[in-house]
């Protein structure tokens, strides 16, 4: 049973992560070695958002003094560059709960070497759109309306970086952060991997992922991030996964269309609600469902309290996620 939550970061999703620990009756400790940060969250970004400071949580600035027991968990939110030693030292302090904020880590960490080194260790992800409420109501809903066939999963995860960067209102450019660098798990392709994460975890849960077909990149004019990324992959039995991501969008759009030999279904994630639909001849169903922003992770913490079988299923799509935007890498260095 979870007690006590260790967060890594007193960043926009430190704070996310504090909240709906406390909203949980957990016990938190923010760790950031940056002791600004800690002051930040405090005194501005904590009590901003949810209307005053929690004088329960303990802030740190110091990783290594900290062991763990069975009923911690370790939540790792900074910069997605540091992510792969955190969790290495962690693990080494007898972590046996840890969540891995997404990206995993920056193209190219082998993330897979570390977690098959701690087969006994509870991993969870940061892509947290696949355990929402909304998103399994989706599934069940195309179970039971019997949408068969799977042909093509079509990924829409569109945003410019005005959303983000109002979330994070101490930096004045991309550049000032990981954001603006692709090497540094930012740009398009890692920053909106949420929705490759639910184009992987859909295809490995009609079909079986097979190959990276195709990629592609657009760079900004600096050439230190893909402001848009394009990939294309494909099931065993021949499903293909179609994705675009970017950060130029004028208008945020999150969506995922499938197209069956029956019918489709397409779920659109919003600010405020969730909503999709499923048609399948003369049958369809139209579902919405209200949300906050701390909704999001909320939901994500009971079902790894409970430790649901779609929080496993979800880390290894997340696994998969990292993996091919390492392969992805590859082709933006050769542009």
């Amino acid at each position: 049973m979870i007690k006590n939550v260790f967060i890594f970061g007193a960043g926009s999703i430190g704070n996310h992560y504090a909240f709906a620990s406390r909203s949980l009756g957990l016990n938190v400790s923010v760790c950031d070695l940056n002791s600004d940060a800690l002051k930040r969250m405090m005194s501005d970004i904590y009590p901003t958002r949810y209307g005053s400071w929690d004088e329960s949580i303990v802030l740190k600035n110091n990783f290594s003094e900290i062991t763990f027991n069975n009923e911690d968990i370790v939540l790792i939110g900074t910069p997605p560059e540091s992510r792969l030693s955190i969790l290495k030292e962690v693990l080494k302090n007898g972590c046996k709960h840890v969540l891995l904020e997404k990206p995993f880590g920056i193209p190219n960490d082998d993330i897979e070497a570390v977690l098959k080194e701690y087969e006994e260790v509870n991993f969870y992800s940061g892509y947290n759109h696949v355990v929402s409420l909304s998103f399994q109501s989706f599934l069940k809903d195309i179970q039971s309306y019997g949408m068969d066939g799977l042909e093509k999963i079509k990924v829409r995860w569109c945003e410019p970086w005005d959303g983000i960067m109002g979330a994070h209102f101490w930096l004045d450019s991309v550049f000032d952060t990981y954001l603006g660098y692709s090497s540094r798990g930012g740009g398009a392709m890692s920053e909106h991997s949420h929705g490759l994460n639910l184009g992987l975890f859909l295809l490995n849960h009609f079909d079986i992922f097979k190959q990276l077909s195709k990629v592609d990149f657009i760079k900004d004019e600096t050439s230190n991030y893909d402001q848009v990324f394009e990939l294309t992959a494909e099931g065993k039995s021949g499903v293909i996964l179609d994705v675009r991501q970017d950060t130029v969008a004028k208008e945020t759009i999150k969506s995922v269309s499938l197209e069956f030999y029956n019918g489709e279904a397409k779920i659109i994630f919003g600010s405020e609600s969730d909503e999709y639909l499923i048609s399948s001849g003369t049958k369809s169903v139209q579902s919405s469902h209200a949300k906050t922003r701390p909704d999001d992770f909320i939901t994500q913490l009971q079902e790894i309290m409970a430790n649901t079988d779609i929080t496993k299923a979800s880390f290894q799509a997340g696994v998969l996620t990292h993996r091919l935007i390492s392969d992805s890498w590859q082709s933006f260095n050769q542009d």
